[in-house]
């Protein structure tokens, strides 16, 4: 068992890293289930605006009203 361990972790150094394209690859898009111009949309826009910095990727953000989750009644 042992040996086994150790040749699994021998092959996982050996391996070369993998290289594709950098997550994401376009920008990321931010539904608000509210229309533009309200409170909000404020919050996730400075919220958006954070995340771009931390993540380094640009946001865009989405208003579509009445796209919030409906619940069965």
């Amino acid at each position: 068992m042992r040996a086994g361990i150790v040749v699994l972790i021998g092959l996982a150094l050996c391996a070369p890293e993998a290289v594709g394209e950098p997550y994401p690859d376009r920008p990321i898009r931010l539904i608000s289930p509210n229309p533009a111009g309200g409170a909000n949309d404020t919050i996730v826009r400075i919220i958006a605006a954070k995340m771009s910095t931390i993540l380094g990727a640009s946001f865009v953000i989405d208003n579509r009203g009445g796209a919030g989750v409906r619940l069965p009644q």
